[in-house]
C-alpha cells in the first residue's frame, strides 16, 4: 500500500472505540480491551493525532493478543501519522514503543531481506534520539551480508547517527558508494 494512504489502513467503530484495519473482524479478547481505562485513555490522548491514537489502540490489541509484529507495526504506523502532523514528542513516543514491542517479538518484523530488521530498527532508534544504538544495530545487519542496498542504508544510518540527525530521510538520498565493498 503507498504510505499517501496511511488514513485508510485503520477504522474506528464510532459507537464503541473498536479501532482495527477491518471492523468485522475482532478477537475474543478485543471486547475487555476496547472497554478498558487505559483503551479508553488512548483512543482519546489529546498528545497525539486521532489516527496515531486509532494505530495505538490496534498496537494495544495485538498486543494482547501476543502478535507482537503486528502492534509492533501499528506503532510505526502511529509514529507516521504523528509525523505527518508535526507532532514530534508524540512520533519518538510511538517509535520507542514499536521498538519494545519487535523486541519483544524477538526481531520478528516480517520483513524478508536480510538485514532488512536491522536497518528499521536502526531507524527507529535513531529518529527517536538513541543515537549511541544505531551503530551497533547497524553493525550486526552488515555482518549478515545483505544486499548492496541494504548494506547502503544500514551505513546512511550509522552517518546520520553520528551527526545525532533525527528528522526522516528517503531512500534516495542514500550514496551510491556509502556500502563497503
Amino acid at each position: 500500500m503507498a504510505r499517501s494512504t496511511i488514513d485508510c489502513w485503520i477504522r474506528c467503530c464510532p459507537s464503541c472505540g473498536y479501532c482495527a484495519p477491518a471492523l468485522s473482524k475482532d478477537s475474543p479478547q478485543a471486547k475487555s480491551i476496547v472497554k478498558s481505562e487505559e483503551y479508553r485513555q488512548q483512543l482519546d490522548n489529546k498528545a497525539y493525532p486521532k489516527l496515531a491514537n486509532h494505530f495505538l489502540c490496534w498496537a494495544m490489541i495485538q498486543e494482547a493478543t501476543g502478535d507482537y509484529s503486528a502492534a509492533a507495526w501499528a506503532a510505526v504506523h502511529a509514529a507516521w501519522a504523528c509525523d505527518d502532523q508535526n507532532a514530534q514528542e508524540a512520533s519518538r513516543l510511538c517509535r520507542l514503543k514499536a521498538i519494545q514491542l519487535f523486541q519483544e517479538a524477538n526481531g520478528a518484523s516480517n520483513l524478508s531481506q536480510t538485514g532488512a530488521q536491522e536497518a528499521l530498527m536502526a531507524d527507529l532508534l535513531r529518529r527517536s534520539g538513541q543515537f549511541d544504538q544505531v551503530e551497533s544495530v547497524c553493525q550486526e545487519g552488515l555482518k549478515q551480508n545483505p544486499e548492496k542496498i541494504i548494506q547502503q542504508i544500514l551505513t546512511f544510518q550509522m552517518t546520520l547517527a553520528r551527526q545525532q540527525d533525527k528528522e526522516c530521510h528517503r531512500i534516495d538520498e542514500v550514496e551510491p558508494g556509502s556500502a563497503p565493498d
